[in-house]
């Protein structure tokens, strides 16, 4: 199905976030690798020139401290330190320990820091939204942080009551630098940027946000600490258009619609609004049910009545790749039905079931 605008459509925005298991298949943009500071080579010159500077019997130590960093085993990098520090050092190797000092403590610091970017409405008409970046941490004192524009990945895909898809996705850098102060104890957060939401004659779309950090510092107790390779919570939600009502279902409206006789006999424009319209109320909590009881029902279709329901399949699977073949959705639905019970056989608590898995998007985020 080709991705084109929908027809005009009066909006009215309500957000029900979609668990992130059910997206891990999307082709959503995904955020770019952090570009290294340094080559290895580049490392490995900077240590050797380092170890030529110190005194030859410290060398070893601080080979070992260089390996314990790059394996990130904090407690034995800590042990090493203070073995230099019981040392007689001179400058060079002073200033070496105090950098590597602030490199453990940043990590630890980096480590109670909890960030997620998220969206909301700017207005009650729901055709703006914001993105926010929200920051809290565990510690005592508050915490600056200080780190330059970021790139914000969003994916929006949409969905018109004819099972018609819409998706557009885009990266821009934010508007600002990723700089404000975190109070012990509080959530604090910070504006990225506006951008508008115009998928006019959409049921609901499906929002999916998603932050790249560039290295910076955390200012905390005076304290300049090095701060690399963030890692910010993206966030998905789904945002319903029209005039649907607010609340929420869980799949049992679905399957009993599916299950009138005859329903699946007649045209597809007959019943796919009303189809989609319980599709896209699915609670997030509901939504792996709904899932699997869809993939249950459809071991007993025709080629033809599974194809009317497709819609609801990619909506609830976040597929957004082509599927070529009914038999292609029976192998993906069997395997999905398969991965389901196995987990439903494991003991103690479990994780969401993922949605569907096209092998050209494994692995996706």
């Amino acid at each position: 199905m080709s991705p084109r605008p929908l027809p005009a459509h009066p909006a009215r925005v309500l957000l029900l976030a979609l668990p992130a298991a059910l997206l891990s298949c999307r082709s959503a943009p995904r955020a770019p690798e952090p570009a290294p500071s340094a080559s290895g080579a580049d490392l490995a010159a900077e240590i050797g020139a380092r170890n030529r500077s110190i005194d030859p019997t410290l060398v070893p130590l601080f080979s070992a401290l260089d390996e314990a960093l790059a394996s990130d085993n904090r407690p034995l990098a800590r042990h090493l330190l203070a073995q230099l520090q019981a040392q007689r050092l001179g400058p060079t190797e002073s200033a070496a320990v105090e950098r590597v000092q602030l490199v453990i403590d940043g990590r630890e610091l980096q480590e109670s820091l909890r960030l997620e970017v998220i969206s909301r409405p700017t207005s009650s008409a729901g055709q703006e939204r914001e993105a926010l970046l929200l920051a809290s941490h565990g510690l005592a004192l508050p915490v600056l942080l200080d780190l330059p524009p970021g790139l914000l990945i969003r994916s929006h895909r949409a969905l018109s009551p004819t099972g018609q898809e819409f998706i557009d996705a885009d990266q821009v850098q934010t508007e600002v630098p990723l700089r404000l102060e975190i109070p012990a104890g509080e959530r604090a957060e910070l504006s990225l940027g506006r951008y508008p939401i115009q998928f006019a004659g959409a049921l609901a779309v499906q929002e999916r946000l998603a932050l790249s950090t560039r290295d910076g510092v955390a200012r905390h107790a005076d304290r300049a600490l090095p701060l690399h390779d963030l890692e910010v919570q993206s966030s998905q939600r789904t945002l319903l258009f029209g005039e649907l009502p607010k609340q929420a279902l869980d799949e049992q409206p679905l399957l009993e619609l599916l299950a009138r006789p005859g329903l699946l006999d007649r045209p597809a424009e007959d019943f796919l609004p009303a189809l989609l319209e319980r599709t896209v109320r699915i609670a997030p909590s509901r939504q792996s049910a709904a899932l699997l009881g869809l993939s249950k029902l459809a071991q007993d279709l025709s080629d033809e009545q599974l194809l009317k329901i497709t819609p609801a399949l990619r909506w609830l699977g976040g597929v957004e790749d082509e599927v070529p073949s009914p038999l292609r959705w029976r192998s993906l639905l069997a395997e999905f039905i398969a991965a389901s019970e196995r987990s439903q056989a494991l003991p103690g608590p479990r994780e969401p079931e993922p949605g569907l898995v096209l092998p050209a998007n494994q692995g996706a985020g």
